[in-house]
């Protein structure tokens, strides 16, 4: 049997990315795959953990198994999300930050009051804010991070959530005023993972610091002229590899 050898490094490279496509997306539909049947399976440990007449002894293992498997659950769709990042283009626009950012602080309000732990602007008063960026990813992304934070924090802690623009960038900064040392487990690195790919899918910039917790997401500034013109851009997935 014999093969084809590509004839230039460009064509080794494409047929690379072009494998690696293709894997990806096997990945991603076996992971989906994979969802189905323990939604359901997570459907029955809820509809038990609420039955009256199980024993308490049995009833802890219950909720413990039913906690697990909801981490099973996010974690697969964090690596999917993860996977799905890597295939597809990044579809920029004009966004304005703040009215991206309050609509995900009220969906955490209720993970915020059962761990004690409150998210606060550094600049409540700030005026608009506009970045280029796909306003999918950057959800996703601040979702992700904010999630993380939480996780790590203690009852009692403030997150800081400081907005600014600075040096062609919007600098997103999220930080635990009160760190407490917790370390990052393998759910928050795969988090943060993902955060780093959509930041990056979009040109940006990704920083973290594990001790104490700051995630910084950067992601282009649009200037007036930008503005004017109503910019949009598309990001491909290989771009934020090379």
């Amino acid at each position: 049997m014999s093969c084809v050898l590509p004839k230039n490094p460009r064509e080794a490279k494409s047929a690379a990315s072009d494998q690696h496509a293709a894997l990806y997306c096997e990945l991603a539909d076996g992971l989906h795959a994979m969802a189905q049947p323990l939604t359901i399976v997570r459907g029955a440990l809820c509809a038990l953990t609420l039955n009256q007449d199980v024993p308490s002894a049995s009833q802890r293992y219950l909720e413990m198994s039913s906690v697990q498997l909801d981490r099973l659950c996010d974690l697969m769709s964090s690596l999917r999300s993860l996977l799905e990042t890597t295939q597809f283009n990044a579809n920029c626009a004009t966004i304005e930050l703040w009215e991206l950012i309050s609509p995900i602080l009220e969906d955490l309000d209720a993970a915020l009051r059962k761990s004690g732990v409150q998210i606060a602007p550094a600049n409540p008063e700030q005026s608009a804010i506009h970045a280029i960026a796909d306003p999918a990813r950057t959800e996703q992304a601040l979702r992700a991070a904010l999630n993380t934070a939480i996780s790590v924090a203690s009852r009692g802690d403030i997150i800081l959530l400081d907005v600014q623009p600075r040096d062609g960038f919007v600098d997103l900064t999220i930080r635990n005023r009160n760190p407490h040392g917790k370390s990052l487990g393998s759910s928050d690195r795969l988090s943060l993972s993902l955060v780093r790919a959509n930041v990056q899918s979009q040109q940006g910039i990704y920083e973290c610091v594990e001790d104490p917790l700051c995630i910084s997401l950067k992601l282009p500034l649009q200037d007036a002229d930008e503005m004017s013109t109503g910019v949009t851009s598309q990001y491909s997935p290989v771009e934020q590899l090379n």
